[in-house]
């Protein structure tokens, strides 16, 4: 499936470069962003179809729009993020991890429930969850919370020296 759409994708973009004003292949490049959990680019096409569609007056089409939009939240990131880290691929999931942190209204708590099915199998990719959490919360100026997060991952995780580090 994942084939399919890289190559649905690539002629979808074809088709913008010859009629860029084509709502229909924009939405469904959104769609297939979506289902790979590419929120942000996903985000980006439906959000140029629906101020496309409210600037000629289309008030259904807009509301469509606005409904894809909506559901592009953790339901879709959080499942993308744990197959990338099961999978080893670190490097892959570190930016979608910022994302959740940003747009997921209980980011910590959805991340402390991934760590949970990660440590201690893939300690690795559980310290990256715990990292982008710590930096979140202290980006936030919650240096309390940062302390806490790296507490609880050091009380399941004591041999693991970046995390024990961080805390001194």
């Amino acid at each position: 499936a994942e084939g399919f759409s890289a190559k649905a994708g690539a002629l979808l973009k074809k088709i913008l470069k010859i009629r860029p004003d084509d709502e229909s292949a924009l939405v469904h490049l959104g769609d297939i962003a979506a289902r790979q959990g590419l929120i942000a680019e996903a985000r980006g096409y439906y959000t140029t179809v629906a101020t496309r569609r409210r600037g000629r007056g289309d008030e259904r089409g807009t509301e469509e729009l606005c409904d894809r939009l909506g559901s592009l939240d953790s339901a879709l990131l959080l499942p993308s993020i744990a197959a990338d880290l099961a999978a080893g691929e670190l490097e892959r999931a570190r930016p979608r991890l910022q994302e959740l942190l940003r747009t997921h209204t209980a980011p910590l708590a959805a991340l402390g429930q991934l760590v949970d099915t990660l440590v201690p199998e893939r300690l690795e990719a559980a310290a990256l969850c715990i990292d982008a959490a710590v930096d979140h919360a202290i980006a936030a100026g919650e240096q309390a919370a940062a302390v806490e997060i790296l507490r609880q991952f050091t009380a399941r995780a004591p041999g693991h020296v970046p995390a024990l580090l961080r805390l001194v």
